[in-house]
């Protein structure tokens, strides 16, 4: 029987398992040993040669690689029953980049549906943190207390691999006390009381010969450790232990779900939480280099004073991807997700500085593109008296252009259409002011005497047409024809109406005080002769 995948490197479970294994096969209860440890340190060929299971090897002559990915697992059988083997992806690989979760996944999982765990430790890794596996079993213990806090008794199986010349009684001495140091700092639930961690588990501490160079040794040693193991799992005492080999399938798919729901083992890894910090201070720089940066403060001054500022997308685009690049080249060895991340928050804080100046210098640029439509607009009804031949998209155009010289390359805003949207109400609206108002004049034959007048006043027509009309119509329907644009009007237009309906109602009493001096003067009599 081959080694089937149980849940594959990307954490998904095997449902055809039980097919793979053909568990339906078996009718004894079976035993579950799994093993785990850290990468490329011989678990497998310790699995291989302690139960003649068939799992990949690491091959030296190639190098130090990755040789299990996963979780896998083979059914072993014997006369004393069968038993079901589970060989674990290495924990620290470099092919995960310092993820640590699944490593975390697969120790609880190991812990929480085997009988026997195996840690595979070498010698020379004892005294160490990491390399010994410590952080990784402190972890599976806590959450092992919170989330799977049952009476089922484990046996940690410690087997410290390639023997030196510490006496194997120092070797367990120190590992004993730094597992009992371990577990003193693993606090579980109060309701856990005698069934505390510390007493659901027993302890076991082997050693090994190396096995290249003392392998009659290591393989006699590995055989003793198997009879131990299958006298251990098989006895009476462990009967009420073990599964059946149907009801390991779903047993099994239960915990792996519970496990990849736990938030406990969402932790990021060390390699994670140094870039979040790195890069999170090299984005704060260059953003407080950004508000500061000579050039980016000149822009802001010449906007803020009116100055037109040529190719103003441009110049702010090339400041931001300035300070961009120099976050990127001093974050290149930093984890990338986490890099990136945090690029784009410095992107959207930059565009938040920048933003106020873009949205000033499109409100001056729409009024000025306006402005000039006014004043053409104004030429044609001079002489003309309708805008007959005005085109709209000129000036939407020459509109389109400016916004496009002003566009920032990083931004995803929406300012232009919305500049772009009100400057065609804006001309929509005074085109048809003219046209309906007109109409009006037309009515009474007044058009050329109207626009006559505007034009002799002077200033801006469209805004003059708007103050005569309204000081020459008297309430009531006829004026229905201009309230819809002075409804609409700007607040600068509103408050031209007034000053210039004052002023010409002021010109109109000084019209009837020359028609009153006209009717007062004296009345000479008339000569014979022209009698």
């Amino acid at each position: 029987m081959k080694p089937a995948t149980l849940i594959d490197r990307n954490g998904n479970f095997n449902i055809k398992i039980e097919e793979n294994l053909n568990l339906a096969a078996v009718v004894s209860p079976v035993s579950v040993v799994s093993i785990i440890g850290g990468q490329s340190s011989g678990k497998s060929t310790l699995l291989n040669c302690m139960f003649g299971t068939k799992f990949p090897e690491m091959d030296a002559a190639s190098g130090r690689f990755q040789a299990t990915k996963g979780i896998w697992v083979e059914k072993i059988s014997s006369q004393e029953g069968c038993t079901l083997v589970i060989d674990t992806e290495g924990s620290d690989g470099k092919e995960r980049g310092g993820d640590e979760k699944f490593e975390k996944q697969t120790a609880l999982f190991a812990l929480s549906i085997s009988e026997v765990v195996i840690v595979n430790m070498m010698c020379t890794d004892l005294g160490r943190d990491k390399a010994a596996g410590w952080p990784l079993l402190r972890t599976a213990f806590e959450v092992l207390l919170r989330r799977f806090s049952t009476p089922r008794e484990v046996m940690l199986l410690f087997v410290l691999r390639d023997k030196t010349d510490s006496p194997f009684e120092v070797l367990k001495r120190q590992l004993m006390g730094e597992l009992d140091k371990l577990l003193n700092e693993v606090t579980g639930p109060q309701a856990q009381g005698n069934a505390a961690l510390g007493h659901r588990m027993k302890i076991k501490v082997v050693a090994t010969s190396h096995y290249l160079h003392q392998k009659k040794e290591f393989l006699r040693e590995v055989n003793d450790l198997r009879e131990w193991m299958i006298s251990y799992t098989t006895s009476d005492e462990r009967a009420t232990e073990r599964t059946t080999a149907l009801g390991f399938p779903a047993c099994a798919k239960i915990i792996w779900d519970e496990i990849k729901k736990n938030k406990d083992l969402n932790l990021p890894s060390y390699r994670i939480m140094v870039a979040e910090v790195q890069c999170n201070s090299i984005a704060g720089e260059k953003h407080v280099s950004f508000r500061r940066d000579k050039s980016w403060l000149q822009i802001e001054k010449d906007v803020e004073s009116g100055e037109v500022v040529q190719g103003l997308g441009k110049k702010v685009s090339s400041l931001i991807d300035n300070y961009l690049s120099q976050y990127d080249k001093e974050t290149q060895y930093y984890c990338e997700t986490k890099r990136t991340e945090i690029l784009k928050q410095l992107t959207a804080n930059l565009l938040q500085v920048v933003e106020p100046t873009y949205l000033s210098v499109l409100e001056r640029m729409r009024k000025a593109v306006l402005d000039n439509f006014e004043e053409a607009a104004g030429q044609q009804l001079k002489s003309k008296f309708e805008l007959m031949d005005m085109k709209p998209n000129k000036f939407m155009d020459e509109f389109r252009n400016q916004l496009k010289d002003a566009a920032i390359e990083q931004a995803n805003w929406n300012h232009s259409t919305k500049q772009l949207t009100q400057l065609e109400s804006e001309i929509t609206r005074y085109i048809q002011w003219v046209r309906d108002w007109n109409e009006h004049l037309d009515k009474k034959k007044q058009r050329q005497e109207f626009w006559l007048r505007v034009a002799s006043i002077g200033g801006n027509v469209l805004t003059v047409s708007v103050c005569v009309a309204v000081a020459t119509l008297s309430a009531g329907s006829t004026a229905a024809p201009i309230m819809p644009v002075i409804a609409s009007s700007t607040a600068a237009i509103m408050s031209n109406i007034a000053a210039m309906t004052l002023l010409l109602a002021k010109n109109q009493e000084k019209e009837k005080e020359k028609e009153k001096e006209k009717l007062s003067l004296p009345i000479e009599p008339i000569s014979s002769k022209e009698a």
